[in-house]
Protein backbone atom coordinates (compact mmCIF):
# COMPACT_ATOMS: atom_id res chain seq x y z
CA UNK A 1 0.00 0.00 0.00
CA UNK A 2 1.68 3.17 -1.16
CA UNK A 3 2.34 6.20 1.49
CA UNK A 4 -0.54 8.65 0.67
CA UNK A 5 -2.99 5.39 0.61
CA UNK A 6 -1.76 4.26 4.21
CA UNK A 7 -1.81 8.49 5.54
CA UNK A 8 -5.72 8.66 4.02
CA UNK A 9 -7.20 5.21 5.55
CA UNK A 10 -5.29 5.68 8.95
CA UNK A 11 -5.35 8.78 9.95
CA UNK A 12 -7.69 10.10 13.14
CA UNK A 13 -10.08 12.66 11.25
CA UNK A 14 -10.70 15.69 12.66
CA UNK A 15 -14.28 16.35 13.97
CA UNK A 16 -15.89 20.53 13.46
CA UNK A 17 -15.49 22.28 16.41
CA UNK A 18 -19.00 23.08 17.91
CA UNK A 19 -20.41 20.12 16.05
CA UNK A 20 -22.83 17.47 17.77
CA UNK A 21 -20.62 13.83 17.85
CA UNK A 22 -22.48 12.95 14.60
CA UNK A 23 -21.13 15.40 12.40
CA UNK A 24 -18.39 14.27 9.87
CA UNK A 25 -14.76 15.00 9.80
CA UNK A 26 -13.38 17.82 8.76
CA UNK A 27 -9.77 16.55 6.51
CA UNK A 28 -11.22 17.01 2.90
CA UNK A 29 -11.98 20.35 1.60
CA UNK A 30 -13.43 20.83 -1.76
CA UNK A 31 -12.68 23.48 -3.55
CA UNK A 32 -14.28 22.72 -7.22
CA UNK A 33 -17.79 24.87 -8.05
CA UNK A 34 -20.01 25.08 -11.32
CA UNK A 35 -17.84 28.54 -11.81
CA UNK A 36 -14.69 28.15 -10.00
CA UNK A 37 -13.23 25.84 -12.73
CA UNK A 38 -9.64 26.05 -13.76
CA UNK A 39 -8.78 22.72 -16.26
CA UNK A 40 -5.66 22.01 -17.64
CA UNK A 41 -5.60 20.17 -20.56
CA UNK A 42 -2.33 18.84 -22.21
CA UNK A 43 -2.53 16.97 -25.91
CA UNK A 44 0.20 14.93 -27.09
CA UNK A 45 0.17 12.57 -29.75
CA UNK A 46 -0.43 9.07 -28.11
CA UNK A 47 -2.01 11.01 -24.78
CA UNK A 48 -4.28 13.54 -23.78
CA UNK A 49 -5.17 15.12 -20.91
CA UNK A 50 -7.61 17.19 -18.60
CA UNK A 51 -7.31 17.96 -14.97
CA UNK A 52 -8.26 20.28 -12.19
CA UNK A 53 -7.60 20.80 -8.51
CA UNK A 54 -11.20 19.67 -6.79
CA UNK A 55 -10.13 20.03 -3.15
CA UNK A 56 -7.19 19.67 -0.19
CA UNK A 57 -6.28 18.03 2.64
CA UNK A 58 -6.84 20.72 5.58
CA UNK A 59 -4.73 18.42 8.36
CA UNK A 60 -2.26 17.95 5.72
CA UNK A 61 -1.97 20.10 2.69
CA UNK A 62 -1.91 17.29 0.71
CA UNK A 63 -3.81 18.34 -3.05
CA UNK A 64 -6.86 16.52 -4.91
CA UNK A 65 -7.14 16.78 -8.81
CA UNK A 66 -9.21 14.78 -11.43
CA UNK A 67 -7.42 13.24 -14.12
CA UNK A 68 -9.05 12.52 -17.35
CA UNK A 69 -6.79 10.82 -20.23
CA UNK A 70 -7.14 9.04 -23.65
CA UNK A 71 -4.35 7.57 -24.16
CA UNK A 72 -3.48 5.12 -27.54
CA UNK A 73 -3.49 1.33 -26.91
CA UNK A 74 -2.35 -1.46 -29.16
CA UNK A 75 -4.78 -1.82 -32.88
CA UNK A 76 -4.48 1.67 -32.69
CA UNK A 77 -7.75 3.04 -30.66
CA UNK A 78 -7.51 4.88 -27.75
CA UNK A 79 -8.69 4.51 -23.96
CA UNK A 80 -10.68 6.83 -22.14
CA UNK A 81 -9.74 6.94 -17.93
CA UNK A 82 -9.73 8.86 -15.14
CA UNK A 83 -9.12 9.11 -11.88
CA UNK A 84 -8.51 11.12 -8.54
CA UNK A 85 -5.29 12.27 -7.93
CA UNK A 86 -3.68 12.91 -4.34
CA UNK A 87 -0.36 14.48 -3.82
CA UNK A 88 1.23 14.54 -0.87
CA UNK A 89 2.57 18.12 -0.07
CA UNK A 90 5.46 16.59 1.78
CA UNK A 91 6.76 14.65 -0.70
CA UNK A 92 5.25 15.29 -4.15
CA UNK A 93 4.65 11.78 -4.70
CA UNK A 94 1.25 10.92 -5.82
CA UNK A 95 -1.27 8.51 -4.72
CA UNK A 96 -3.89 7.28 -7.69
CA UNK A 97 -7.69 6.75 -6.66
CA UNK A 98 -9.47 4.59 -9.54
CA UNK A 99 -12.05 3.29 -7.14
CA UNK A 100 -14.98 5.47 -5.68
CA UNK A 101 -14.47 3.09 -3.15
CA UNK A 102 -11.22 3.88 -2.17
CA UNK A 103 -12.95 7.54 -1.81
CA UNK A 104 -14.59 7.72 1.00
CA UNK A 105 -13.01 10.07 2.68
CA UNK A 106 -14.43 12.46 0.69
CA UNK A 107 -18.07 11.92 2.78
CA UNK A 108 -19.90 15.01 2.00
CA UNK A 109 -22.46 14.01 -0.91
CA UNK A 110 -22.33 17.92 -2.59
CA UNK A 111 -18.72 17.66 -2.69
CA UNK A 112 -18.76 14.18 -4.42
CA UNK A 113 -21.37 15.79 -6.83
CA UNK A 114 -19.45 18.81 -7.87
CA UNK A 115 -16.26 16.42 -8.13
CA UNK A 116 -18.62 14.24 -10.22
CA UNK A 117 -19.55 17.33 -12.29
CA UNK A 118 -15.69 18.65 -12.93
CA UNK A 119 -15.08 14.83 -14.36
CA UNK A 120 -18.14 15.41 -16.71
CA UNK A 121 -16.81 18.19 -18.00
CA UNK A 122 -13.05 17.31 -17.91
CA UNK A 123 -14.22 14.37 -20.39
CA UNK A 124 -16.28 16.52 -22.55
CA UNK A 125 -13.33 19.22 -22.97
CA UNK A 126 -10.74 16.53 -23.74
CA UNK A 127 -12.70 14.56 -26.06
CA UNK A 128 -14.04 17.62 -27.71
CA UNK A 129 -10.34 18.78 -28.23
CA UNK A 130 -8.25 15.42 -28.91
CA UNK A 131 -11.25 14.09 -30.91
CA UNK A 132 -10.48 10.31 -31.27
CA UNK A 133 -12.63 8.46 -33.89
CA UNK A 134 -13.18 5.83 -31.07
CA UNK A 135 -13.12 5.10 -27.66
CA UNK A 136 -13.29 2.52 -25.24
CA UNK A 137 -12.91 2.21 -21.22
CA UNK A 138 -14.14 0.15 -18.80
CA UNK A 139 -14.87 -0.15 -14.67
CA UNK A 140 -12.11 -0.34 -12.45
CA UNK A 141 -14.04 -2.52 -10.42
CA UNK A 142 -15.46 -6.33 -10.68
CA UNK A 143 -19.06 -6.00 -10.09
CA UNK A 144 -19.31 -2.63 -9.27
CA UNK A 145 -22.20 -1.10 -7.39
CA UNK A 146 -25.66 0.42 -9.11
CA UNK A 147 -24.11 4.07 -7.81
CA UNK A 148 -21.02 3.67 -9.57
CA UNK A 149 -22.35 2.31 -12.56
CA UNK A 150 -25.04 5.38 -12.41
CA UNK A 151 -21.83 7.72 -12.92
CA UNK A 152 -20.45 5.30 -16.11
CA UNK A 153 -23.95 6.21 -17.42
CA UNK A 154 -23.74 10.02 -17.14
CA UNK A 155 -20.34 9.92 -19.00
CA UNK A 156 -22.36 8.07 -21.97
CA UNK A 157 -24.45 10.51 -21.76
CA UNK A 158 -21.39 13.07 -22.73
CA UNK A 159 -19.77 11.27 -25.34
CA UNK A 160 -23.20 11.06 -26.74
CA UNK A 161 -23.30 14.71 -26.72
CA UNK A 162 -19.75 14.95 -28.50
CA UNK A 163 -21.03 13.01 -31.18
CA UNK A 164 -20.57 9.35 -30.89
CA UNK A 165 -22.25 6.29 -30.69
CA UNK A 166 -21.90 4.51 -27.58
CA UNK A 167 -21.79 0.36 -27.52
CA UNK A 168 -22.16 -1.68 -23.80
CA UNK A 169 -20.32 -5.20 -23.92
CA UNK A 170 -21.65 -7.79 -21.57
CA UNK A 171 -19.87 -7.58 -18.25
CA UNK A 172 -16.49 -9.46 -18.55
CA UNK A 173 -15.75 -11.09 -15.22
CA UNK A 174 -17.46 -8.30 -13.53
CA UNK A 175 -16.36 -5.12 -15.28
CA UNK A 176 -18.24 -3.17 -17.36
CA UNK A 177 -16.89 -2.25 -21.03
CA UNK A 178 -17.99 0.26 -23.43
CA UNK A 179 -17.24 1.21 -26.90
CA UNK A 180 -17.54 4.63 -28.99
CA UNK A 181 -17.42 5.71 -31.97
CA UNK A 182 -17.83 9.21 -33.77
CA UNK A 183 -20.85 9.38 -35.71
CA UNK A 184 -21.08 10.53 -39.24
CA UNK A 185 -21.10 14.26 -39.20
Amino acid sequence: MGIARWKVRNRTPRMCSGCDSGSKPLTFVCTVGPDDFEPKIFLGESKALAMAVVGFDDETDNIYSITVGIERIPGGKYELFFHLVEVDSETDSEYLYWSGRDTQFIRNKADRNRILQTTLLLCAMLIKRANPDQLTWFTCDENPPEQALVKYFLIIRVIEECGYEVRTADPYNGRWVWFAERGPG
